[in-house]
């Protein structure tokens, strides 16, 4: 991403692997001549999707910033998970603020840890494997944060998953929606246009929480668009697509 030159996207995807495997920036770009990235980590909360577009917005500045929701119910992601994308964050005032983030509440081992991911992995010497030499070659990057996958496997749900019921649903804490709220006043205050979506995941997702993101968003003036009330609109089988 940091090798992208500066001020070059039209769009930007913050997310988990919903993002990086449901959106194709080139074929976007061959379409529709769309310049666009995906900026995702697996099983990112929406607090840190929040630190990741803070970064990412140094170098950039869209005229669209996409963000998924489909961990907003969620409360934080793992530390492993975590890591995947703090250890690539160098230490500037973006990460400093994640970690003095009170919703995080880091103790001082930790902060020193996520400063110096040696403390946490200092005793993986005997794990080491080939894969851990390997450079990573410059076509790595050309899908623009998508990987492609050419497995199928049907998912174990079908397209009742998105059928409605009496059950209602709540954030299981203010800290994921308050992120979101945070993300979009930084984009305004930047001009750039904030969409936040949730992409087709019959396995985590469900007709009542989109009823409640789309009341939620409405109240704090938010755009939504859930494409799991739309697999239909797209021609999404769950039996061959995923």
């Amino acid at each position: 991403y940091n090798n992208l030159p500066k001020n070059s996207l039209d769009a930007l995807f913050i997310g988990d692997s919903d993002v990086y495997s449901d959106i194709s920036p080139m074929e976007m770009f061959e379409k529709y001549g769309y310049t666009s990235y995906n900026y995702a980590s697996p099983a990112a909360s929406n607090m840190l999707m929040y630190y990741m577009l803070k970064e990412a917005l140094k170098t950039q500045t869209p005229k669209v910033v996409i963000m998924d929701g489909t961990t907003i119910f969620g409360n934080y992601e793992s530390d492993g998970m975590r890591r995947q994308a703090t250890d690539l964050m160098p230490l500037d005032d973006v990460k400093w603020d994640l970690l003095n983030d009170s919703a995080y509440n880091f103790s001082l081992r930790e902060k020193v840890s996520l400063i110096f991911p040696f403390f946490r992995y200092h005793d993986r010497w005997n794990k080491i494997n080939g894969s851990d030499f390997t450079k990573l070659k410059s076509s790595d990057s050309y899908g623009k944060g998508y990987i492609f996958l050419s497995d199928k496997k049907k998912t174990q749900y079908n397209d009742g998953y998105m059928k409605k019921d009496s059950e209602s649903i709540d954030f299981k804490n203010s800290n994921q929606p308050d992120s979101i709220i945070k993300a979009k006043e930084l984009c305004d205050s930047k001009g750039i246009k904030f969409l936040f979506v949730t992409l087709p995941d019959a396995t985590s997702w469900s007709y009542e929480k989109y009823e409640k993101l789309k009341s939620w968003t409405s109240d704090n003036n938010i755009d939504y668009l859930d494409y799991n009330v739309l697999i239909n609109d797209i021609n999404l089988d769950f039996s061959t697509d995923s």
